[in-house]
């Protein structure tokens, strides 16, 4: 009886903990690799039940053998999910953040044995003690979820740009130095529990600094990139400057030289010399045609804007189509629309640019209530869903990650405006949609 309430204390003790380090990265994993997981977790208490027996009758159980049970049970299941889900050292930055959460959560459960079952055998308590944790457990289980899933969030998305290889150590040593002074104490002291709740706040403090730093590290990114895209806008607006200088200089020619070919034509036409007047006629066409500026829209700051990506992707082989139509008056800064649809593009261009047939369409319309931004590109493959229910872009040539799609979503909370996204038709679409307040 005494070993099967061991086992059973044993396995409950492990639940939070898997609970704990599992649920942030659940989204990042699929099936196959959900039952693969829960296949080594079987396996492995398997193998814990198996050397249990083996080698219960050899020891009189004690408390310091059961915590170094839970201990190296804890640590086996926190290398499984090391080893099989990617962003190892964020596994086991959260992971040992996890520990000292789950040590201090060891404190009112100890305090219920020590108090209410002071004489009961070590069996006993051990099975009230993971009873009376899994109960603790249920209990704040949704609150952590709550308070710690944001921060959580914000260390996932940053994985491809914030250097995590050292750190796992500072929660790593705060959880170590907890366990060290623990191991070899009774169920509960006033020592014990202080000190474990002094690591407990210790490593959250480490977690919500860090969490605050990849936040200042990733303003500063989308600070830099959407100083970029107004880089290029002003490029393309010195540019079309430029090209408007260059027709007027044309027009200007073509008037001073029209009085001459007028001349000629006259004189052609009085000898009948038709062929000659319409190579003239069509030379003057190619020359006036030269003198035109494309303009997609009349606002000079989201025609820069248009133009700047337009030009881009028709060098990188993008069929472009656009059509543009939007009140003379924006319900919104044309500059940060400009910045909008420039992120919107440079994510169509970068996704588009590994299928064959590369499609890039831009749409405006607008009524009385609302601005319609639509932007389509060819798509053949999956979209991967962030935690945050947003599609995760690839890293872009730069280096950034998912910088525009946050652009986007801030652009939209700060101007009454709706972002949406699909895919149909091998077609990933767009929709930003701007009401008039």
């Amino acid at each position: 009886m005494s070993f099967f309430l061991y086992i059973v204390a044993v396995i409950l003790v492990h639940v939070p903990g898997v609970v704990i380090r599992l649920v942030p990265f659940y989204n990042r994993t699929d099936h196959r690799l959900r039952v693969k997981l829960y296949g080594f977790y079987a396996l492995y208490i398997l193998i814990e039940i198996i050397a249990c027996m083996i080698i219960y009758p050899h020891l009189n159980m004690t408390l310091t053998e059961f915590k170094l049970i839970l201990m190296v049970g804890n640590m086996a299941l926190f290398l499984i999910n090391v080893f099989c889900i990617h962003n190892g050292s964020q596994q086991l930055f959260i992971g040992w953040v996890a520990a000292s959460i789950i040590q201090c959560m060891f404190s009112i459960p100890a305090v219920v044995v020590d108090r209410l079952f002071p004489t009961s055998a070590m069996a006993i308590q051990c099975f009230i003690f993971a009873v009376a944790l899994v109960i603790e457990f249920l209990i704040i289980a949704y609150p952590l979820y709550k308070n710690f899933c944001p921060m959580i969030r914000t260390m996932l998305r940053s994985s491809e740009s914030y250097n995590w290889s050292h750190s796992w150590l500072l929660p790593f040593f705060i959880y170590a130095s907890s366990f060290a002074y623990t191991l070899f104490s009774d169920w509960s002291t006033l020592e014990l529990v202080v000190g474990r709740i002094l690591c407990m706040i210790a490593s959250i403090l480490s977690f919500k600094t860090l969490t605050d730093r990849i936040n200042e590290y990733e303003e500063r990114n989308e600070l830099q990139h959407n100083t970029h895209l107004l880089k290029v806008q002003v490029s393309s607006m010195n540019q079309n400057i430029a090209n408007i200088q260059d027709s007027q200089n044309r027009i200007r020619i073509l008037r001073h030289d029209m009085r001459h070919r007028i001349q000629l034509m006259n004189t052609l036409l009085a000898n009948e010399n038709y062929e000659e007047i319409k190579t003239i006629l069509s030379e003057l066409n190619t020359e006036l045609d030269e003198t035109v500026i494309t303009t997609y829209c009349v606002n000079p700051v989201l025609n820069a804007a248009i133009s700047a990506y337009v030009e881009r992707a028709k060098e990188e082989g993008f069929s472009v189509n656009v059509h543009i139509s939007l009140p003379d008056k924006l319900p919104v800064d044309a500059t940060q629309l400009a910045v909008a649809i420039s992120n919107a593009l440079d994510n169509a261009i970068h996704a588009g640019m590994a299928e064959n047939e590369k499609k890039l369409e831009l749409i405006s319309s607008y009524n009385s209530t609302c601005i319609t931004v639509i932007i389509k590109n060819t798509f053949n493959g999956n979209v991967e869903i962030g935690d945050d229910g947003l599609p995760v872009p690839t890293k872009n040539s730069d280096g950034e990650h998912g910088i525009g799609i946050r652009s986007i979503i801030a652009f939209a909370n700060a101007n009454n405006a709706d972002f949406t996204y699909s895919v149909e038709n091998n077609q990933f679409i767009v929709r930003l949609i701007i009401w008039n307040e």
